[in-house]
């Protein structure tokens, strides 16, 4: 239970490292406190959120909140990965949406939460672990995809001139999307037991449930989370494909426009750090 002698003692996490900052005469303490008050602010607004929601426990404010948690993953998604909006929300929308689906219902009847009586306890933290999970490998990977467009569309162009067809053509950058789609998971996976990665699992059993279903479930959210990665890549490529090429198996110049700004925003960031 929270307490008033438990949200004091939490001062000393913030407390220990300002004074090893101070030893060194590192002036971090307007720096931390930002950071501390933001996330206050946004774990406390999502707290209170949650906690109405469990309380109602209505199926369709559930969803409804799910819903919003999964269209602002997609617009970080789009911003991280440098696209247009107008371009490839579309694209982004269907494959996290399939991703979340299809990983997401498995892992629920994986974790019997049907027989336990479905509600937001069970709704809630899978769209959240899922959805937030895979949006910066989701990012990356469409980054790779849509800038390997500009830098290797003579690549593409040669394909077609030798008889490939559009599709054949646009694998070979699918494929390194893909790629970066599957590091962070195989990293993950390799490196589970080290440290405070299966942070999933401690967790559980800190608040008392059985090591074996505590470990069972890291597995199940570490491997739901790799499948959601790699499925929302895939179907996000696959459905741009026709936002990409147009009816003549070109790369329309939208495409490759977008790429040339976010390139030169990038530079430009660069310079001005």
């Amino acid at each position: 239970m929270i307490s008033m002698l438990g949200i004091g003692l939490m001062a000393i996490f913030i407390i220990l490292p300002l004074l090893v900052a101070s030893m060194f005469r590192i002036d971090a303490v307007k720096t931390v406190f930002a950071a501390l008050v933001k996330m206050l602010l946004r774990v406390g607004v999502l707290g209170a959120a949650v906690y109405y929601l469990v309380v109602a426990n209505s199926v369709w404010f559930d969803v409804a909140f799910g819903l919003a948690f999964v269209v602002y993953s997609i617009i970080t998604v789009v911003v991280q990965a440098k696209l247009s909006v107008r371009m490839y929300l579309l694209p982004v929308c269907a494959g996290m949406l399939v991703a979340l689906l299809v990983t997401g219902s498995l892992l629920l009847l994986l974790n019997n939460s049907v027989d336990k009586g479905f509600g937001s306890h069970f709704l809630l933290p899978v769209i959240a672990l899922l959805a937030g999970s895979i949006v910066e490998p989701m990012s990356r990977s469409l980054s790779v995809y849509y800038m390997g467009l500009r830098h290797h569309n003579h690549l593409y162009y040669y394909l077609i001139g030798n008889g490939a067809t559009r599709t054949e053509a646009l694998n070979y950058l699918m494929k390194r999307a893909i790629e970066k789609s599957l590091v962070p998971g195989m990293r993950q996976m390799s490196s589970l037991v080290v440290g405070c990665s299966p942070v999933v699992m401690w967790t559980m059993i800190m608040c008392g449930v059985e090591v074996l279903d505590a470990a069972f479930f890291q597995l199940l959210i570490v491997l739901a989370v790799f499948a959601a990665s790699v499925l929302s890549v895939f179907v996000a490529v696959w459905t741009a494909r026709r936002y990409v090429v147009d009816g003549y198996a070109r790369i329309k110049s939208e495409a490759v426009e977008i790429d040339k700004v976010s390139e030169q925003n990038i530079v430009n960031n660069e310079q001005n750090i």
